[in-house]
């Protein structure tokens, strides 16, 4: 058993709206997550992890990306239905290099 403390955790939700007339790709990174929004539909993201870090989010024309930070993990919910596995048995996202958020790190390692 450890005897560390373990670092504080928060505990975020956010509401992602598609206000688009057609279905879009909404994406969970670094997992590769993707589901179907359909117009008008609302999903939830429920996010935990070490304070200190902040959820990223790239948006255009037929797609949602949210990035998780070093440590959290995500869960997305539509109307009330889990559309993720479980915190429990998700994995955190890894470490990345000093000064670099996880999108940040995985577009120059695959040159987006």
């Amino acid at each position: 058993m450890s005897t560390q403390p373990r670092e504080p955790e928060i505990i975020t939700i956010t509401r992602f709206v598609n206000s688009r007339e057609v279905a879009i790709e909404f994406r969970l990174e670094p997992w590769g997550d993707q589901f179907t929004m359909p117009p008008g539909a609302g999903f939830e993201v429920v996010a935990r992890g070490p304070q200190g870090g902040t959820l990223e989010v790239e948006s255009a024309s037929d797609y949602i990306v949210v990035w998780g930070w070093v440590g959290s993990v995500l869960r997305v919910f539509h109307e009330g239905n889990e559309l993720t596995i479980g915190m429990d048995q998700s994995l955190p996202v890894p470490a990345v290099p000093p000064g670099q958020s996880t999108r940040e790190f995985l577009s120059k390692l695959l040159g987006d």
